[in-house]
């Protein structure tokens, strides 16, 4: 009797704890597993319950890991409702059709491509081209650029009308056909230069560009979504129902701002010599169907709808179709209208709303694996607080294991005890991370809808709940499974030496086996939500591991440094903060993993994002930088062009430049008389003449010596400063002619210009970069001057003018530029705009996952000051029994964790800005566009962050009352 009631005090309640009564349900003297749970289970809730405080911030790390996970996983299942929803309107017909693939949802790759190639060989369908190119099925489309013409063909208004005939004999009534036609192609409307790209209000006198015309059927277009305009009406009703003598425009709601338009104004389009009417304005968004459409149709908000009728007041323009869409009455005859289609126009490339789902589950199944690795990534940061937590668990309990021990409860039971802890804060956690996820997910719905350009609606998704709280389960069990070992080897004497505690190892092999237990699970976890091979799951698992190693030793290492030699100032508290931050080194490395990896995030995507906002706007806003271009493809323009630019008000500066493509490097005259013909020097060169040297070697720019390029000069004088002699002078740029002593100050060097020699004498010798940074408008790194070269009547090949115009004043010059036929303006400062759009676009999500991961690390800094603190109680409390205020004592503590903080923020923003350092000595960009500022920002952030978590819990302990402390300590 007495041994039986021996071993039922094993599962008594310890007398300073509220607990469960003991088990009643025996075999043969000994509790059963189920009365072990029991126990194991209402023991833990118990302690949980005493130690709210702790258990609340180990809880939050859980929490907040399992919200990433949840919120980004449940983003990428709205995004792939988004994508794969909708789909004919995303393809704005249930088959999309273009001549060379100009399919804006994008062409076939992969399985479409081979299916293609069963369907007709290439031989068929060159023999198709011909057969209708013949018929007239297609038109040539010329366009120039930088004087370089390009000519595109595309489907004509014949070729449209034959294949709808076609396809009505085929299937009659069963298919609907319309089209799109872009009047201006995207590089058009970015650089303003194009039909109906320039738009005037002629009721305000307002000009703006970059706009992108569509010309279409508006009665049918689209077959699916109609189009609504802000008073109601849709497209088709507003067109419709005009019957005035001009024609009819709809246009997007920004146009309609920018031109302070209203319904019935008058606009004139540019190339256009007819007047339309302002029908009414649509949604921005409305065009914005797709990925593609969302880029050109949203980055400048600028669009319009005309009747393909308008065509005739744009002289010559034909009917040029760029899609052609298809609506199947039938659903289950839309594989047979695409058959025929392929069969009979083999050279039509198509996007079926069936190609159109299986490239958006493509993209949201690669999203979703991305946001995957990112959930994960976050949720094992924050199991560090895991660890730390269930460490001072063990500890702080040291005296209760030893009397369970001496009681007669065993070390293998001790574990269970503890483990069965961490899988029931595993439970309540990720149930709160569930919770946390839910409401995670509007804030990066926004940031999401920006990049796709289209609405998301929120969805909750199961399998992201499941997923969440099965691996956050699991995670916060395996991560608590290691401290727990310790707790199973404090020894039962522990109860006689309450005030000598020391915690007991794990043992080195014991530890080896449980981290080779963690990254198999962890591995078969990523196994199972990511659908790899295991062997590769447990190669990135075990990669993980070894970087976390690294990071943890370098800030180690850190500490170290920061605690020994940072100065104190002669301040006592700084000096007892830096050795409390010594005496806990392996504490604070451990805590700020997860602040490191975050910021290291945050700060690369920042930092190389504004270093090129920073290399664009350093260029166009130079003093001397003159961003805007002016070209005439007409040589006889060139001469009015000046004549306008001299005489506008609006004109701060301008310059031209005159550049010689047609250009043949010859050979060299010495100083000393040798003659070398290129040949001859090209033997000499050591590794052979490099591509950017011929490159270099091409091409002449001529300038007046009063707008001559500011590229420095590394040997001789510049233009302005050379005599004029027997020769022309040049300045040319440092090659390896150079480098090798083949070409110096004073050589001749012998060019044929448009097939004639010309002799030119070098005066000076410039720096060259083909990898260089500069607007300027030329290709030629060789200089000479206008002055000289025109005496020789040789006409430049092109002709660029340059010039310093303010933004707002840049529609006036373009306007009185229109007189001059063939003359198109490009304002570089809408690069500016269009590469900021990219960034944005590219750094928006990256940089809020990154903000999630700074929430994780703040949680587990919160979560790990917490516990320190209540290891601390006693040191806390004697520093206010001597004297010391509240608010000194906050003081120091937040003073230890800011130091960490600065520790993370060195290793953190430190190794992205040497990263971005690295990079940009290597392709030679200016080190003053590397937002240092920004660094220290970023670095003070992670200060910020560590105090701000740290105050959460330090104030509380700070408060605590010394006698109370004293007393129960």
């Amino acid at each position: 009797m007495a041994r039986s009631q021996t071993k039922r005090m094993i599962y008594a309640p310890l007398p300073a704890r509220t607990s469960p009564s003991a088990p009643t349900n025996t075999t043969n003297g000994r509790p059963n597993m189920i009365e072990k749970l029991r126990f194991y289970f209402k023991h833990s809730l118990n302690d949980m319950r005493v130690n709210a405080q702790r258990t609340f911030f180990a809880l939050l790390c859980i929490g907040a890991g399992v919200a990433a996970i949840v919120s980004l996983q449940t983003l990428a299942v709205m995004i792939e409702g988004t994508l794969t929803g909708n789909l004919q309107e995303q393809n704005l017909g249930d088959i999309s059709a273009s001549y060379e693939g100009f399919t804006f949802a994008g062409p076939t790759f992969g399985e479409e491509e081979e299916e293609i190639d069963e369907r007709v060989t290439p031989e068929e369908r060159n023999r198709a081209i011909e057969r209708d190119r013949e018929a007239g099925f297609f038109d040539a489309l010329e366009q120039t650029f930088g004087g370089f013409g390009v000519t595109e063909e595309r489907l004509s208004q014949v070729g449209l009308e034959a294949m709808t005939a076609s396809l009505q004999d085929e299937f009659g009534d069963l298919v609907d056909v319309t089209f799109r036609m872009r009047l201006a192609d995207f590089g058009q409307v970015f650089i303003g230069n194009g039909p109906g790209v320039n738009v005037i209000n002629e009721d305000t006198g307002i000009l703006e560009s970059n706009f992108s015309p569509i010309v279409t059927d508006p009665a049918v277009y689209p077959f699916y979504a109609e189009i609504v305009l802000d008073d109601g009406r849709t497209l088709a009703e507003a067109f419709v129902a005009h019957n005035g003598e001009r024609h009819g425009i709809v246009v997007s709601r920004d146009a309609a701002r920018a031109l302070e338009a209203e319904v019935g104004h008058t606009l004139t389009l540019d190339g256009s010599n007819g007047e339309f009417t302002l029908l009414g304005v649509v949604p921005t968004d409305t065009e914005i169907r797709n990925l593609i459409d969302g880029f050109q149709y949203g980055l400048f908000g600028m669009y319009y709808y005309i009747d393909s009728a308008a065509l005739d007041t744009f002289g010559d323009v034909p009917l040029l179709v760029d899609q052609m869409f298809l609506r199947v009455n039938d659903v289950e005859r839309v594989e047979d209208v695409s058959l025929f289609m392929w069969r009979n126009f083999p050279y039509m490339a198509q996007t079926t709303t069936e190609d159109l789902r299986r490239q958006n589950s493509e993209i949201a199944e690669n999203l979703d694996t991305l946001v995957t690795v990112m959930g994960l990534l976050g949720l094992l940061l924050g199991s560090v607080g895991i660890i730390n937590t269930m460490q001072v668990v063990v500890r702080r309990r040291t005296v209760e294991i030893a009397v369970l021990k001496t009681l007669g409860l065993q070390g293998n039971q001790v574990t269970w005890l503890f483990l069965t802890q961490a899988f029931i804060m595993g439970v309540i956690g990720s149930v709160l991370g569930v919770v946390l996820g839910w409401l995670m997910v509007f804030v990066l719905r926004a940031s999401a809808e920006g990049v796709l350009r289209q609405g998301i609606e929120f969805v909750i998704a199961p399998s992201a709940v499941v997923n969440g709280l099965i691996v956050g389960t699991l995670v916060t069990t395996v991560f608590g499974f290691l401290p727990t070992l310790s707790a199973g080897r404090v020894r039962p004497g522990v109860v006689l030496r309450p005030d000598d505690v020391v915690m007991p190892r794990a043992g080195c092999f014991a530890t080896i086996i449980t981290l080779a237990g963690m990254v198999i699970v962890l591995a078969f976890i990523a196994q199972t939500i990511l659908g790899t091979q295991f062997l590769i799951a447990l190669g990135v698992v075990a990669g993980a591991f070894v970087a976390a190693g690294i990071i943890f030793v370098t800030l180690w290492v850190l500490i170290w440094l920061v605690g020994r030699f940072l100065p104190s100032f002669g301040v006592v508290d700084v000096k007892l903060s830096k050795r409390q931050l010594l005496a806990s080194k392996r504490r604070g490395a451990v805590t700020l993993l997860a602040l490191v990896v975050a910021v290291f995030s945050l700060s690369t995507i920042t930092l190389f994002a504004d270093s090129f906002s920073n290399l664009l706007n350093s260029l166009l806003t130079d003093e001397n930088a003159q961003p805007v271009i002016i070209q005439s493809v007409m040589p006889r323009g060139n001469e009015r062009i000046e004549q306008i630019l001299r005489d506008s008000e609006e004109v701060t500066s301008f310059s031209v430049t005159r550049t010689y493509s047609n250009v043949q490097f010859g050979g060299a005259v010495r100083v000393d008389g040798t003659r070398l013909s290129r040949e001859q020097m090209n033997a000499q060169l050591p590794n052979g003449q490099q591509p950017f040297d011929d490159f270099a070697m091409g091409y002449i720019g001529a300038y007046t010596v009063d707008q001559l390029p500011d590229t420095p000069i590394i040997a001789g004088v510049n233009l302005d400063e050379a005599p004029r002699g027997e020769h022309i002078p040049m300045v040319v740029p440092e090659t390896e002619y150079t480098k090798t002593g083949l070409i110096a100050v004073g050589d001749v060097l012998i060019f044929r210009v448009n097939a004639r020699e010309l002799l030119f004498e070098v005066v000076g010798i410039s720096e060259y970069d083909p990898f260089g940074f500069s607007l300027d408008t030329s290709v030629a790194s060789i200089s000479v001057a206008w002055e000289a070269m025109s005496e020789t009547g040789l006409q430049p090949d092109d002709i660029n003018f340059s010039a310093a115009i303010a933004p707002e004043d840049v529609n006036v010059v373009r306007r009185a530029l229109s007189d001059v036929p063939g003359t198109f303006l490009f304002d570089t400062r809408n690069l500016e705009r269009l590469i900021n759009v990219l960034l944005d676009q590219f750094r928006a999500f990256p940089t809020l996952v990154a903000i999630l991961g700074l929430v994780v690390g703040g949680v587990v800094i919160a979560n790990s000051v917490a516990l320190a603190t209540l290891e601390r109680r006693k040191e806390i409390a004697v520093m206010k029994a001597v004297g010391l205020q509240r608010e000194r004592v906050l003081l120091m503590l937040l003073l230890e964790n800011g130091l960490l903080g600065l520790v993370g923020g060195l290793l953190g923003v430190g190794t992205g800005l040497l990263t971005l350092i690295a990079l940009s000595t290597s392709i030679a960009l200016p080190l003053d566009v590397i937002p240092f500022g920004v660094a220290f920002l970023l670095m003070s952030l992670c200060i910020v962050v560590a105090i701000i978590a740290a105050l959460t819990t330090a104030w509380g302990a700070s408060g605590e009352k010394p006698l109370n402390v004293l007393r129960y300590e």
